[in-house]
């Protein structure tokens, strides 16, 4: 009894705060705008994340797992981040997603024009095939598949965003191997106030299953340049076959110039 009074109470809480967080979205004088990074997993995305959401300006729990099927769906993203924090005050500009599979966004459309700032991140394939398989004990056949299926889609949405608006490419290794010059980067990508740090806080879902990165490394609480060597064996067929998916991403869009609203990072 005492169990199910306290899930009544809980529910109550929790749909007050939901109808708080619509009321003060609609009398914000201005509006979300929004980072998402779009990215496949065991690539740093939860990385990435938790050092973009360490910033004052950028607020965000990692991985929503919300699916975007209307712009009404960004309300939505606004309501959980700022619940997952059991934050009131809305101050901060920037409310952060990441998308690791198809479904959750079907169309980038969805999206266009309403104030998205979007970061499209790969890691090479054979660190990324050895830690799916490795972290979630999949076969070497489902991990090329959803790599390879996964770059396939990143590819698309990469073109038609270099064509309609503002993102940036990054893979992983530059991440962690040029940090300094890729935060200053992302600052001068997002317009921030202050520089990004690599040290960073902990998404407050981390330690939820299915959320955001379950190795020890990731409690570091800051960028490390060494990644762990895993001693898994990759086929020679799956890793060209990884390659020609991981080059046909990049190459999906043009260098980095000036003129260019996708900037290819290298």
């Amino acid at each position: 009894m005492t169990t199910e009074l306290f899930r009544r109470a809980a529910g109550l809480v929790r749909r007050a705060a939901y109808s708080y967080y619509v009321a003060r979205l609609a009398r914000r004088r201005t509006p979300f705008q929004y980072v998402f990074v779009l990215s496949h997993m065991r690539s740093g995305s939860s990385l990435l994340a938790n050092v973009l959401c360490s910033h004052r300006e950028i607020c965000g729990i990692g991985e929503t797992h919300i699916t975007y099927a209307t712009p009404d769906d960004l309300g939505i993203l606004v309501r959980n981040v700022y619940w997952g924090h059991r934050k009131f005050l809305m101050s901060e500009r920037y409310c952060l997603d990441k998308v690791l599979h198809d479904p959750r966004l079907p169309s980038v459309g969805t999206l266009l024009g309403l104030g998205v700032h979007w970061i499209v991140l790969v890691r090479q394939p054979e660190p990324t095939l050895k830690s799916l398989i490795h972290t979630f004990s999949m076969t070497e056949t489902r991990a090329l598949e959803y790599y390879a299926g996964r770059l396939g889609t990143l590819k698309r949405q990469a073109r038609r965003l270099w064509q309609e608006e503002s993102a940036v490419l990054l893979d992983y290794e530059r991440v962690t191997g040029d940090t300094a010059t890729v935060l200053q980067e992302l600052r001068t990508f997002l317009a921030l106030d202050s520089q990004l740090n690599p040290r960073y806080r902990q998404s407050p879902r981390a330690e939820r299953p299915g959320t955001g990165d379950p190795s020890p490394r990731i409690r570091a609480g800051r960028i490390l340049e060494r990644p762990r060597e895993l001693a898994v064996e990759i086929g020679r067929a799956s890793l060209e076959q990884a390659e020609e998916s991981y080059s046909a991403c990049r190459a999906a869009v043009p260098p980095r110039s000036s003129a260019a609203k996708l900037r290819f990072e290298r």
